[in-house]
């Protein structure tokens, strides 16, 4: 069963690197740039601001950026695995579990950095 061949979404996407705070922000920083600039196709362009943003933005991090985002999920990531001993020796496994599927998250994270490649949502 297919769901969708084309999906149409209209954005202004800002070519301006905010610095990302948290795990969801980095997180949906990385899927707009993979979705809107890595893996897209304008249907109509007026210009070259889409080549601009593609220039700017691909590849998905510079040397520094990269650097930067990567150690702040390695470091996201080691709080959230610190924190499953803990949670179990209190007996809350659910908590455990939450810290435990946070931690793969980031982790997943990290290879996207790490490998330069745009997450797609």
């Amino acid at each position: 069963m297919r769901y969708d061949d084309i999906d149409i979404d209209l954005s202004t996407v800002s070519s301006r690197r905010g610095r990302a705070a948290g795990l969801r922000a980095r997180t949906t920083s990385s899927y707009g740039s993979g979705n809107y600039i890595a893996y897209s196709l304008a249907l109509f362009e007026s210009g070259d601001r889409y080549g601009a943003l593609r220039a700017r933005w691909l590849p998905f991090y510079d040397d520094e950026l990269r650097a930067q985002r990567l150690e702040s999920v390695r470091i996201s990531c080691l709080n959230n695995l610190d924190h499953v001993s803990w949670s179990l020796a209190r007996g809350d496994r659910f908590h455990a579990f939450s810290r435990i599927y946070h931690a793969f998250q980031e982790f997943l994270q990290a290879l996207f950095i790490s490998s330069r490649t745009c997450p797609l949502a």
